[in-house]
């Protein structure tokens, strides 16, 4: 009997990123578009939001899909003698598998040179202690608890599957230290469901001083 031909063993694999605009860890960027080219074509999934700048932009990029190119292109200037992560994960998938890319940086500065000092560690909820994922971690650097409900974090991260995150490229200083589970994705503490942790002293970031900071989610 005849059958259709199987088209050979289903793809699994996620997209690449072959190149990136600027080239990572570039210096002195002025542009008001990042790229990033992919070994296929690909998709944009939940409006982008897997999508993820630090520091945070007050206006959001928009963002657009050329066959097998993603544009992030910027709404606002970019702060001076800056440090920016951008990170991209499981909003970009590929067209036909949908298998979603495992979390990329890129990492730029509009000034000379790179920031370098990095902050890490674990968020679990208060209650089952069990680690939570998808939770941002924000650095602020002053002291003020109305912070995450005001104002934007200066940098920031994900928590990953394990509840494990980092903070990478932080300039030396001391900072409040918030978790929040950013329900609208505006990094602001400003919905009744949104929980939120914090660290109640400042915690200091320096060369030779990168500690370790585990947080607890609460209500």
């Amino acid at each position: 009997s005849r059958i259709a031909p199987s088209g050979g063993p289903k793809d699994t694999r996620p997209p690449e990123v072959t190149r990136v605009y600027p080239a990572n860890e570039s210096t002195q960027f002025s542009g008001e578009q990042i790229s990033f080219d992919f070994s296929e074509y690909i998709q944009i999934k939940d409006g982008g939001t897997g999508i993820l700048i630090s520091p945070p932009l007050a206006i959001p990029p928009l963002v657009s899909v050329v066959g097998k190119s993603v544009h992030i292109k910027f709404r606002e200037k970019l702060a001076q003698n800056t440090t920016y992560t951008v990170l991209i994960g499981y909003s970009v998938s590929d067209l036909t598998e949908g298998n979603a890319l495992k979390e990329y940086s890129l990492v730029f500065s509009t000034g000379t040179q790179l920031d370098s000092l990095s902050l890490r560690g674990t968020v679990v909820d208060a209650f089952t202690m069990k680690p939570l994922a998808g939770i941002l971690v924000m650095l602020y650097p002053q002291w003020n608890d109305s912070l995450p409900a005001k104002t934007i974090p200066m940098k920031l991260a994900r928590t990953d599957a394990s509840g494990n995150y980092q903070i990478t490229h932080v300039p030396e200083a001391s900072y409040m230290v918030f978790s929040l589970d950013d329900k609208n994705h505006n990094f602001r503490f400003d919905l009744p469901e949104e929980r939120i942790g914090f660290v109640d002293t400042l915690v200091n970031i320096r060369p030779g001083l990168e500690p370790t900071i585990n947080l607890r989610l609460s209500e």
